[in-house]
């Protein structure tokens, strides 16, 4: 009579299926990640670009500093756009809590890799290693 063992044979085919089926399903698992930071990379681009239309319409056509930026949109302004009370009264409150982080670097800052931003345009993008490069999408 045979012992119920599994033959070297069984177990190395057994070994290569279940090999195989790792190499096909790893990569998606992998990818969903960086599928869910550029979700949220795009809807916080979505997000700070629109408070910035906002502000430019509310503060005569100028958009915020580079220098003040996070101060301009984390906090009360006057006309001018400063957050200086002598400057006048503070009639536009704050258009964001905070300045987003990018889901990419990890940080929030507006200078140094995680967000960038161009005060004479106001273009706003985002530092993400290199993550959308190729990919098509209407906020980036």
């Amino acid at each position: 009579m045979r012992a119920n063992k599994f033959t070297r044979l069984e177990v190395g085919i057994v070994a290569v299926v279940l090999c195989a089926i790792s190499a096909i399903t790893l990569p998606k698992f992998s990818q969903a990640g960086t599928d869910d930071r550029l979700d949220t990379l795009c809807s916080n681009l979505q997000l700070v670009r629109s408070k910035l239309s906002l502000y430019r319409i509310q503060h005569q056509d100028q958009w915020p500093r580079q220098a003040t930026f996070a101060a301009q949109l984390t906090s009360a302004t006057n006309a001018q756009g400063t957050t200086d009370a002598a400057d006048g009264p503070l009639v536009f409150m704050p258009y964001l809590k905070s300045i987003p982080v990018n889901p990419f670097t990890g940080g929030n800052a507006i200078t140094g890799g995680d967000w960038s931003y161009d005060e004479t345009t106001g273009r706003f993008t985002a530092d993400d290693g290199g993550a959308t490069e190729g990919v098509v999408h209407k906020n980036l």
